[in-house]
């Protein structure tokens, strides 16, 4: 199991390094134009990393009937251990020091933003969502029951990033992030879902058995 996992981190670690590649030379010129933010960035090599590395888990993996977490428990906790590291990082590494705060009041701190600037009310809005739907993606892929344990996955781990950054002075526990981090889950979710869904009635629609 150790090896496997220590494969997999490999795995994503090569396909991380490629999306830098891909986002620096073909995406980073149109994105810096729409918006500047560190988050975003790196949000978006994350993104591109994951479905590199799905998509090299399905190829490599097709000799398996079913994509579920019983066979494929090694690369969910892989992934696991990988996004959560970088997540830390990013929490760690950003501007700024701060007191131990809190948020308890939903939309709260999130419209104060608005009020006093309008980008980075959507730059925390934006950053907040797709740090999310990478985690989003491959939850579907890899737990049962779809959407109650994909929420369960995004709760937890928003909240584990959100005591953190209270813990060590690195930010404000803002129940606004959580909100924010679990519907960027769920946009990973339902993109998943209808890619999966189109693939598998395209499958149907080419069988040589169907009547």
């Amino acid at each position: 199991m150790t090896v496997k996992i220590l494969k997999q981190i490999g795995i994503f670690l090569v396909c991380l390094i490629a999306s830098q590649f891909i986002m620096y030379y073909f995406v980073d010129d149109y994105i810096i134009n729409v918006v500047s933010s560190a988050i975003i960035f790196i949000s978006g090599r994350l993104i591109l990393a994951v479905v590199l590395w799905v998509v090299v888990n399905l190829l490599f993996g097709s000799r398996k009937s079913n994509f579920s977490i019983k066979n494929y428990r090694t690369q969910f906790v892989s992934f696991y251990i990988i996004y959560l590291v970088l997540l830390v990082s990013i929490v760690f590494f950003k501007d700024g020091v701060y007191h131990r705060q809190y948020n308890f009041i939903p939309l709260l701190n999130l419209f104060k933003h608005q009020n006093v600037n309008n980008n980075i009310f959507i730059i925390n809005i934006i950053s907040n969502i797709f740090m999310f739907i990478p985690l989003g993606i491959v939850a579907l892929l890899f737990t049962k029951n779809k959407i109650f344990n994909s929420l369960q996955v995004f709760l937890y781990t928003s909240l584990f990033i959100e005591l953190i950054q209270f813990i060590f002075k690195r930010g404000v526990f803002d129940i606004d992030d959580i909100i924010l981090n679990t519907i960027g889950g769920f946009i990973g979710v339902y993109l998943t879902y209808k890619f999966l869904s189109k693939a598998k009635n395209q499958s149907k629609n080419q069988s040589p058995y169907k009547s």
